[in-house]
């Protein structure tokens, strides 16, 4: 995704490889993780590798795999799915919560 990623505190994610500008884990996350940034609070639970330019941690924050940092990160996830023939589609709600 380009933008923001926010698994809260009671989100649970699995999944192959994540993917997207920024990335806050307050809840689970397993499955690898690529990245501008990421910020994993001190409720998050990352199973897997991180590849990031960035990485941020609160104390009591959990992360099991390698860390790679990179100078720049590669999210084209486009070409992938084009050449394959899928496609995303992202839904918002029906009653936006107040």
């Amino acid at each position: 995704l380009r933008g923001l990623v926010v698994v809260g505190e009671t989100g649970r994610v699995t999944c192959e490889n994540l993917r997207a500008n920024n990335v806050i884990v307050a809840g689970t996350v397993n499955g690898k993780i690529t990245a501008e940034k990421l910020d994993i609070r001190s409720t998050g639970r990352v199973w897997g590798d991180v590849v990031v330019v960035a990485l941020a941690t609160e104390e009591g924050a959990f992360l099991r795999g390698q860390v790679r940092m990179e100078e720049k990160v590669d999210l084209q996830i486009e070409a992938e799915f084009e050449s394959t023939g899928l496609s995303i589609e992202a839904s918002q709600p029906e009653h936006p919560p107040e």
